[in-house]
């Protein structure tokens, strides 16, 4: 998080010089009631007086890039929970990339969803989403409900197989690029994984499969945290990290972080385990083109994994670290059986 304001009372952003205001409730309020479209929305034009922020939740922050609020508003009877992304940047992007979603088959009525925007602001750079419904998957697995893999493999292969249209323009980065980079910073950070950071990078580039892969829209940063599960409904969120790849590289992410999960929480262990092989099988089955791809994206996602774990400079997370770059190798050699 960033350090604390007096002048604001609040999280405070060299980046975003605003970001204390809009943790004000007084002054979120005064933002929002100017929010015509907010105004208007399904769930608050039938309520009556001024719109009213009783509590703002800082949820997270990426000094320099962005941050994650979470506002209480109520107007008259009417009482509702609204999400808040505050950037440093104009990310216009995201909000048109999601009504491109709802409007494409991810939307209302539907079992599979994307988080649904409400409005973007371009002065403040502030995106506003109704709250997505029920518990994110981290939740779900930590009370040790069954499902979280296969349904997640659903909803991804259906967001693969939509075809979502591409942007005007894009770049396709080669993941050795990223895995070499990762290999480096990891050596340096933890020379003692520097070996077996390298001997990942070797396996990962004799089972690279062919590149450039045929483009597909991506979210960027799909794991435990940004799907939500409700009753009969799918939402995924976070879409700030979206872009053009390789799909099966969402599902090498979601995959390795289960196997986090399971290496870090012993408690869990067996469970989310299981939900990792119910995840891979099913993904295997709905998309099987992509899904020939799974294990090299699953151990390229667990080599980032290591490599930021031990950029906090944490000695405590070298074990992780080291069972993360174990289980990409096994990851790779499961593929390749």
């Amino acid at each position: 998080m960033g350090a604390m304001s007096r002048e604001s009372c609040g999280v405070y952003d060299p980046a975003i010089p605003h970001l204390g205001a809009l943790t004000r409730a007084l002054d979120a309020a005064q933002l929002l009631s100017g929010v015509a479209m907010l105004r208007s929305h399904r769930w608050m034009a039938t309520g009556e007086g001024s719109l009213e922020v009783q509590a703002v939740t800082v949820l997270r922050g990426h000094p320099g890039s962005r941050w994650t609020l979470r506002y209480d508003v109520r107007r008259g009877n009417e009482r509702r929970t609204l999400i808040a992304k505050v950037y440093a940047r104009d990310r216009g992007d995201v909000a048109a990339m999601l009504l491109a979603l709802r409007r494409g088959g991810f939307g209302p009525g539907e079992r599979m969803q994307v988080a649904v925007p409400i409005a973007y602001l371009p002065a403040p750079r502030l995106l506003l989403l109704e709250e997505a419904p029920g518990l994110s998957a981290r939740a779900v697995l930590s009370l040790g409900q069954a499902g979280v893999g296969e349904e997640v493999a659903r909803w991804l292969a259906a967001f693969q197989a939509a075809s979502p249209p591409l942007p005007g323009a894009y770049r396709l980065r080669d993941p050795l690029v990223k895995a070499r980079r990762w290999t480096r910073a990891l050596g340096g950070d933890a020379p003692m994984l520097a070996g077996a950071a390298r001997h990942l990078l070797d396996a990962l580039a004799a089972a690279q499969p062919a590149w450039p892969a045929a483009p597909h829209l991506m979210h960027g940063d799909f794991g435990v945290s940004h799907v939500y599960l409700a009753a009969g409904t799918t939402t995924v969120i976070d879409w700030d990290t979206w872009g053009v790849g390789d799909c099966a590289e969402d599902a090498g992410r979601f995959l390795a972080s289960l196997h986090h999960i399971a290496a870090r929480s012993p408690a869990q262990g067996v469970a989310v385990a299981r939900e990792a092989e119910l995840f891979a099988r099913t993904y295997r089955s709905e998309a099987p083109l992509a899904g020939r791809r799974l294990a090299f994206y699953c151990a390229l996602a667990c080599l980032r994994k290591a490599s930021r774990l031990m950029a906090a400079g944490k000695p405590g997370r070298m074990p992780g670290a080291a069972v993360l770059l174990a289980t990409g190798e096994r990851a790779l050699r499961a593929g390749s059986a």
